[in-house]
């Protein structure tokens, strides 16, 4: 009887997960449903999946509306039904469009108009007219009376109970962004559209039997199925015209490939392909594999530098295509990790490209495989503590500072005291993690066989590609395997180098010949103690402390490294125990004597957890679980598969296979935990090994040509830090710090020698119109050789000459500022009058005799600041009182180890963190007069009573701390340090003149 089943994913309108509406349509006596979503097919594929478990039919539908008018439902009667739903709602999606009051010609869906929208209009085979209870009082005097053939039972079910109809009106107040009693009755949905006992709705329809019996044939006609099984593979079945001729194709690129990675390849290397080929064409991935290589061409066509990573990595005919630049030979990564006979999800590459390139790779991947058979894949965007504390404020009027008390209390688990702010915590509870809307997710496309109508509709996002309503979770059900092309700025940097290098040089680098780099002994040098400023993601304080505490020089330590440092394997304690391991021999041997069969298993990390792998090995050789079960336990750590029933099955073999083998309760309970802690956040080793080339690509660059990788770097986004610090790097490297110069900058930063000229784009308030003016008659006519020659050939404004002047583009000249703008005032008017006539004479402006116009370094200073958002200027030479700088310096800590000591730091970046009671707690980075690093703990007493404020010198005081080798201040006190201010340029300034000179300055 259930023809119109709503869940949470009706968004801002539905109020209930799939799991509780069926176990409600099941109490109350269903065993079919047809589930129809407002203008959505997100609950489709997963609610088909489930539906054997729930011991339900479920048919797809969509509840088809122009906002919250309902014009009628479509239910599909099979695949092909289903595929006419995708497409009707994806054209309306696409072009915005809204729909027609009557459906279209379908020709395997069921439409059924609900009664206040049927018009009296002549109703095909396969149309009806839905009738709910509450319009049985009103339909004898309905036109529809006189179809009484066509008649079904349409109970909209959208509640469960009164608790879901007033979520649902929260939910259309947030949506409609307005007031909760200001929302009108046409906004909101029925309060009678409930979930009605099966007895109960039949009773009351009980005079109408023949809508009865069209609503059971509407049902037992339709039947929707789909092959669940994340291997049943979806995917497009063939890259060449054949699967046979994908096979070969695929084998001959991958001898191919042998010539270019190995001059003589070992047996074991060949076993390794030959083992690779035939599971892959037993499993049917070989169309997987060509579109990656087909991708790849792409990109080295075009010059376009990338990264294969992930648990591709771990392929060595990926390896051999140039997907990757892992050898899974030498880190002994086995292919299993990637496909395996035995493995329950379909495999990935995650392929990352330059920023500047990432667009171009999706436009190629939609213009080659086609739209119909591509799409990106979604996510669901959902209602987050905070922001539903938010929203639900809003939508109960409270002001801001209300809504911000609510939220205090919500962080810290106290309970509000009044009316308003109880209903908030009431309904913000239940209603968190409800899905809000629709996303993209970070990078996967798919690209399916069959048209992507099959499985869902799709949306068009601004990013002008059709985007499917569901996520990577019911892709991977259905047996479709997304291809990830990401982008990062890590890529931009090494590309823009190597072309800086070349031009500023004439040096060319073969950037991929990593296994050189590896050996190299001033990379080596860099790593050793973490001297990894711009470094693709080696950079980070944590990054540069860990790599210290490891003495990490080699590749397989940072390939270590490059996992052990995600807030899993950290927060676990399992980084801590492997730099102790690491460190000391007499503690490996405790760990190996203590659980000799974990530790060899775990031989190369000390008998510790660092990738994921180690999960499945754990899982698999320990725990006696079969490899797809390790699997799955090693990704049922996320938060949606633990829900899973599947995984608690899983997790109790897991304890019952260790309780066999006789091994120690509290050691599996222990084994757990480590498991638990980090699996769903640890890298893959390939994946680990992969960003650990990268950084050794970075590493290179940087050591022999630290200046280009600068630049390279501001000119990419610079990374983790500010620009002033990727500046100040360069500069400890000997570079000359330019700003904008119209003679000698670009849009860019640019290099000549050791000189670097900041670019245009940095200053925050020019036009991009202004930028291209400046550049073009410069090509064309070329440098300019005053500001006269400049206003007379750009014929720009006032404004935008003063943004050049301040920022010092004109410095060439000789004048200083204030004279600049003196000239720009006094001649940019008559000129700008001129523009348009033909001169035959060039007519200066006239000249005016001034007094002395005076500028200052502290005026330049402040300018950048304005300006750039940072100066050129070393911070402390801005120090209101500079003889409160303390001679400390980082280089003199070692000798006060245990001492108290005080220290003068410029702040360059604040990690805010919580202790397990919840305090605040800081991390500081900083350097010091001589730009070396300082790093601060503030414990929360610190942290409470001398927080930060904001950019600027402090005065640190505090105990000079050491582990493994690693420097530390635990802060005792922290003083914001005053700077300078413009008021001090004129008095700083006037008093090194004499008293004569001082009546003739004027300051503008």
């Amino acid at each position: 009887m259930l023809l119109n089943c709503h869940t949470y994913y009706s968004f801002g309108y539905g109020t209930l997960s799939p799991e509780n509406l069926f176990t409600e349509v099941k109490t109350k006596g269903y065993t079919q449903l047809v589930l129809s979503d407002i203008n959505n097919t997100s609950a489709i594929l997963d609610s088909l999946r489930q539906s054997k478990e729930f011991g339900l039919k479920i048919i797809p539908g969509i509840d088809f509306r122009n906002g919250v008018e309902q014009l009628y439902i479509g239910i599909a009667q099979n695949n092909e039904g289903f595929k006419e739903l995708n497409t009707h709602l994806t054209n309306h999606l696409h072009h915005n469009i809204p729909f027609d009051q009557q459906g279209p010609s379908f020709n395997h869906v069921f439409v059924v108009y609900p009664l206040s929208n049927y018009k009296g209009q002549i109703l095909k085979e396969h149309e009806f007219i839905g009738v709910s209870i509450k319009d049985l009082a009103s339909l004898p005097f309905s036109s529809a009376k006189h179809h009484y053939h066509k008649l079904v039972v349409l109970q909209t079910a959208t509640f469960i109970e009164k608790k879901h109809f007033n979520a649902h009106r929260l939910l259309r107040a947030i949506d409609r962004n307005t007031l909760l009693s200001k929302l009108p009755a046409k906004e909101q949905a029925d309060a009678n559209d409930i979930i009605y006992d099966r007895t109960r709705i039949e009773s009351a329809f009980s005079s109408y039997p023949k809508a009865i019996q069209n609503t059971a044939h509407i049902l037992n006609s339709c039947s929707v199925e789909f092959e669940f099984g994340k291997m049943s593979n979806k995917n497009l079945k063939h890259y060449t015209n054949s699967v046979q001729n994908d096979i070969e194709l695929l084998r001959s690129e991958s001898l191919k490939g042998l010539n270019y990675r190995y001059s003589h390849p070992k047996p074991e290397i060949l076993e390794r392909v030959e083992k690779e080929l035939r599971i892959i064409e037993k499993m049917n991935f070989a169309s997987y594999f060509l579109i990656n290589w087909d991708i790849i061409k792409y990109a080295q066509h075009k010059n376009y530098y990338y990264v294969g990573r992930g648990s591709g990595a771990n392929s060595m005919i990926a390896y051999l295509l140039r997907i990757t630049d892992v050898d899974p030979i030498e880190l002994d990564l086995y292919f299993e990790r990637f496909i395996n006979e035995n493995r329950s999800n379909p495999p990935d590459f995650d392929i990352d490209f330059s920023w500047t390139d990432r667009d171009d790779m999706t436009r190629y991947i939609f213009e080659t495989f086609g739209p119909e058979r591509t799409a990106l894949l979604a996510t669901y965007s959902t209602f987050k503590n905070d922001a539903v504390i938010r929203e639900l404020g809003k939508v109960f009027g409270l002001p801001p500072n209300e809504i911000e008390h609510l939220q205090y209390l919500k962080e810290r688990k106290l309970h509000p005291q009044d009316n308003f702010g109880q209903l908030i915590f009431k309904y913000s509870s239940f209603i968190q993690n409800y899905p809000s809307h629709l996303s993209i997710h970070a990078s996967g496309i798919l690209i399916s066989e069959e048209p992507i109508m099959a499985y869902s509709a799709t949306f068009m996002p601004p990013k002008g590609y059709p985007t499917t309503q569901f996520s990577m979770q019911e892709a991977e059900d259905i047996g479709l395997a997304k291809f990830d092309i990401l982008s990062q700025r890590g890529l931009g940097k090494i590309k823009d180098s190597l072309e800086l290098i070349k031009l500023n040089t004439g040096t060319e680098i073969d950037i991929h010949n990593v296994k050189k780099f590896y050996e190299d002994e001033k990379v080596k040098d860099l790593l050793r103690v973490g001297k990894c400023i711009g470094c693709f993601y080696v950079e980070s304080p944590a990054m540069r402390m860990l790599l210290a505490k490891l003495q990490a020089d080699d590749y397989l330590r940072l390939v270590a490294a490059s996992s052990i440092i995600r807030p899993g394997v950290a927060k676990s304690g399992m980084m801590r125990e492997y730099i102790l391991r690491y460190r000391d021999k007499a503690r490996r041997k405790k760990a190996e004597d203590e659980l000799p069969v974990f530790y060899n298993l775990l031989k190369e990390t000390f008998g510790v957890m660092v990738y994921q792998e180690d999960v499945i090995k754990v899982a698999h050789l320990y725990a006696g679980l079969s490899l797809a079960e390790a699997d799955y336990l090693r990704r049922g750590m996320s938060w949606k598969f633990k829900q899973r029933n599947e995984f608690h099955e899983v997790e109790k073999k897991f304890f019952d296979n260790c309780k066999a083998k006789g091994y120690d309760e509290k050691i599996t309970k222990d084994i757990w935990i480590q498991i638990e802690s980090f699996a769903n956040f640890a890298f893959s080793k390939g994946h680990s090994a992969s960003y650990a080339v990268e950084s050794f690509q970075a590493l290179f660059l940087k050591a022999y040509f630290p200046l280009e990788y600068m630049v390279a770097t501001l000119n990419n986004g610079g990374g983790f830090y500010r620009v002033d610090l990727y500046l100040h790097e360069a500069r400890m490297h000997g570079a000359t710090i330019m700003p904008p110069c119209i003679n000698k900058s670009e849009l860019l930063c640019s290099i000549e020698g050791s000189t670097i000229y900041l670019g245009f784009v940095m200053i925050g308030e020019l036009e991009t119109h202004t930028s291209e003016i400046i550049f073009l008659e410069r090509k064309r006519n070329g440098l300019y050789k005053n500001l006269y020659d400049f206003i007379k050939r750009t014929s720009l404004s006032l404004d935008q000459i003063r943004q050049l002047i301040r920022i010092g583009a004109f410095n060439f000249t000789g004048k200083n500022k204030k004279e600049l703008l003196w000239e720009a005032h006094s001649c940019i008017n008559p000129i700008q009058k001129k523009t348009h006539e033909t001169e035959l004479f060039d007519v200066k402006p006239k000249k005016y005799k001034l007094p002395p116009l005076f500028t200052s370094w502290i005026d330049d200073a402040f300018d950048e600041m304005e300006i750039l958002g940072f100066t050129l200027t070393s911070p402390f030479k801005l120090l209101r009182h500079p003889e409160e700088i303390r001679p400390l310096t980082a280089t003199q800590l070692k000798q006060h180890i245990g001492k108290v000591v005080e220290i003068t730091g410029y702040l360059v970046t604040v990690k805010n963190t919580r202790t397990s009671q919840g305090h605040y707690m800081h991390f500081g980075t900083f350097i010091d007069t001589e730009g070396l690093w300082i790093d601060t703990v503030h414990f929360p007493p610190v942290a409470k009573a001398f927080p930060f404020k904001g950019k600027g010198c402090y005065l640190i005081k505090g105990k000079v701390t050491e582990e493994f080798d690693f420097l530390t201040i635990e802060v005792q006190e922290l003083h914001h340090m005053p700077m300078l201010n413009r008021d001090d340029v004129v008095t700083n300034e006037a008093e090194n003149l004499m008293p004569d000179e001082k009546q003739n300055i004027i300051y503008t």
